[in-house]
């Protein structure tokens, strides 16, 4: 590459952006294909806009075609992975497809008209699989020539729970669709529960479980709530014929509290999962109980969520009486530590990853969590080569400057890099290993 092609994409991209960038402050689905709007690959993502007004350039027939107005985003996933993407929500009969790279038949992936919403009548599309670096264009449309305001909504889909790669002993909880329970394990409601393992050979250096923030308000009822503190005592104790023995470990912990976007019961209530990892010190215990207790908020309790696969039997302390529970308790125990932490997201989501996940961020090539000015130089320097760029940015990714996501680094990312630094995101940071999202700021889970 040419030294005069370099000095070129540098004035492309400063005249293209002008003073400052285009404001991203009304958010539409473009027309057509080729004018979509980009979704962020950092999910979810929500946006409100109308198909009223727009013309009619795309259809799929799923069961009938339509003659109505669409409008259409685009997404292009960093990675492989299932989404959801929804117009529950609209005020519409809606319909719904998506393209793959080509707007047109041979390109469409799926198509949904009626599947969800408060008539039955507005469309979804659940655990769809997406390639990382194939452009998905998700059509907003109507059933025959309806239209209207409508609310989509692209997520990755929720994941069921599951031991890390590691675990010395995995029991996940149940899922939604389970014939599961949840039973408090507070110090405020006076119930304690335990939960029993065996076969561990190595050292347990972390544990990992499942279970609802929920305040009672009597008669059965519960409302959500968050017990800012992940405030947990978790008490190692040994076996004695069958039941919960003698102590043999007690550690005061603050858990790393993650939500897993799954809702369990009529209620919708929230499935977090809780991670303590390191154990400090380790612990040798080839076979036990472990009881885990919540200790924050007198007025918002922990319930332990249930497990499959067990023996289906646990066990309630309750001022000092035993008592057998036919049901198991979601539980993990870490063989090794996982290196994941906070990363906290310009749109005021978080999520626990690993750092190169974290910035692994289309058009910050400074990896200072920014999308602005001073990522320009450094994207010109991906563009002349690896080594130059990694001699001067040795922590960052290149493949940041994929800004295209067609799996090159090359000229055809400028515009993409543009529309990247004129999207308005803010800063993203990931805080380090074992942090929790409660660090992100006000408004993060």
């Amino acid at each position: 590459m040419r030294a005069d092609q370099l000095v070129a994409g540098v004035v492309i991209v400063v005249a293209a952006l002008g003073a400052g960038g285009t404001s991203a402050g009304t958010r539409q689905g473009g027309d057509v294909c080729a004018l979509a709007y980009v979704v962020p690959q950092t999910l979810p993502f929500t946006d409100s806009g109308t198909t009223a007004g727009y013309t009619d350039d795309y259809d799929a027939a799923c069961q009938w075609t339509s003659n109505a107005p669409d409008v259409v985003y685009a997404l292009t996933p960093p990675r492989d992975m299932q989404i959801d993407v929804l117009l529950c929500d609209s005020a519409y009969d809606t319909k719904l497809f998506v393209f793959r790279n080509l707007c047109e038949a041979g390109g469409l992936v799926a198509c949904n008209d009626d599947a969800c919403g408060p008539d039955g009548f507005r469309s979804q599309l659940i655990a769809l699989p997406v390639v990382a670096g194939a452009t998905y264009f998700i059509v907003v449309d109507g059933y025959a020539g309806a239209s209207g305001a409508y609310t989509l909504t692209v997520r990755e889909t929720p994941q069921p729970p599951a031991c890390p790669a590691g675990s010395v002993f995995s029991q996940p909880a149940h899922q939604p669709a389970d014939n599961w329970v949840a039973r408090p394990s507070e110090t405020a409601s006076g119930d304690v529960r335990y939960e029993n393992f065996s076969g561990v050979v190595d050292p347990i250096r972390g544990v990992r479980w499942w279970g609802f923030y929920l305040r009672s308000e009597g008669f059965g009822s519960w409302a959500p709530c968050d017990d800012a503190t992940r405030a947990f005592t978790l008490e190692f104790r040994a076996d004695n014929s069958g039941q919960p023995g003698p102590i043999v470990a007690t550690y005061a912990v603050t858990a790393v509290a993650q939500d897993t976007g799954l809702t369990y019961g009529l209620q919708d209530y929230a499935l977090r999962q809780f991670t303590v990892a390191p154990l400090e010190p380790p612990l040798n215990l080839a076979g036990g109980w472990l009881g885990v207790r919540g200790e924050g908020d007198a007025a918002c309790w922990f319930l332990w969520l249930s497990a499959p696969g067990g023996d289906v039997k646990s066990y309630r302390l309750r001022s000092g009486v035993w008592t057998a529970e036919a049901a198991d308790l979601g539980l993990c125990l870490l063989g090794t530590v996982p290196n994941v932490g906070a990363c906290c997201y310009e749109n005021d989501t978080c999520a626990l990853v690993t750092r190169a996940e974290c910035i692994a961020r289309p058009g910050d090539l400074n990896c200072d969590g920014l999308l602005n000015f001073d990522d320009i130089d450094p994207f010109v320097l991906a563009l002349g080569g690896q080594s130059g760029y990694e001699a001067a940015f040795p922590d960052c990714r290149r493949q940041n400057a994929d800004c295209n996501g067609d799996g090159a680094v090359d000229f055809d990312d400028i515009d993409a890099f543009v529309s990247a630094l004129s999207s308005g995101q803010g800063p993203r940071v990931w805080l380090g290993v074992g942090t929790s999202c409660t660090a992100c700021g006000a408004g993060l889970r």
